[in-house]
């Protein structure tokens, strides 16, 4: 399965790969490539770099960027890919903007990013969902504040998507339409349409959804709170159409979701 293109409710997913050959693409997401062993040809934002071990790699979202190694020579590449609603205070930074050059070689690489990365390569820190945006927040502080960003092009473009994504997360879980958006953005519901389309990859009413079910997710997995009262916390209006596109989004109903997730703390 490539994990690339996976449509996965994950906040964040962390993993170590063999198979680093991937043709070009680009997705909303934040991508990070920390090179374990072997070496990489990476082509990210149009800029060419070949990875040895040690060195890390950036792609903010939107960014096109492909990779090529070979198989028989050993390289093992870990992957960290974040959702938007994980920057944090980097939000702007990470859809404003991009790396001048988006490699830090190794020896250069703060040793908060190695430790970090290798923390959230750790499957129970990633199940700790607090504690894994944590570790990302000391990822992006070294990134924002140390290295060389510029902004993308289309500032205003840039700086609209950021108020959109904010809005959003500020209101999430209250009756909200497009419309509702645009209104209080200032612009047309068909331009903030196009906004999200074009520049987040995904409809609004599919951004907003799956921002609710991961705030939903967040309440099954450390709380007690019931169904119906997590469903009304993340905007949904009752429990049955809760019920139904968290199942579309997770494959599983929220009661069996929390069941789960109590197993496996046990």
């Amino acid at each position: 399965m490539n994990p690339y293109y996976e449509n996965t409710p994950d906040d964040m997913r962390a993993f170590v790969s063999d198979n680093c050959s991937f043709p070009a693409h680009f997705h909303p997401d934040l991508e990070l490539l920390a090179v374990l062993s072997g070496s990489v040809e990476a082509e990210i934002g149009g800029r060419k770099a070949s990875l040895g071990a040690g060195d890390f790699a950036m792609v903010f979202p939107h960014q096109l960027h492909q990779y090529r190694c070979a198989l028989e020579d050993g390289t093992k590449v870990a992957f960290i890919i974040a959702k938007p609603w994980c920057f944090g205070e980097y939000v702007h930074a990470l859809l404003g903007g991009h790396p001048a050059d988006p490699v830090w070689r190794a020896d250069a690489l703060p040793p908060d990013i190695s430790w970090a990365v290798g923390r959230l390569l750790d499957p129970d820190a990633r199940q700790n969902r607090a504690l894994g945006r944590a570790l990302l927040q000391i990822v992006l502080a070294h990134i924002c504040t140390e290295y060389p960003l510029q902004e993308d092009g289309d500032a205003g473009f840039a700086d609209m998507t950021c108020r959109a994504v904010d809005y959003v997360q500020q209101h999430y879980d209250e009756p909200l339409l497009l419309e509702d958006v645009a209104r209080a953005l200032g612009i047309s519901r068909y331009a903030l349409s196009r906004l999200f389309n074009g520049r987040l990859g995904v409809r609004f009413t599919s951004y907003l959804n799956e921002l609710r079910i991961h705030k939903a997710q967040d309440l099954l997995q450390g709380s007690t709170i019931p169904i119906g009262d997590v469903a009304q916390r993340c905007g949904f209006e009752n429990a049955r159409t809760f019920n139904r596109a968290f199942l579309a989004c997770c494959g599983k109903p929220p009661r069996e979701y929390r069941a789960l997730y109590k197993t496996a703390g046990k």
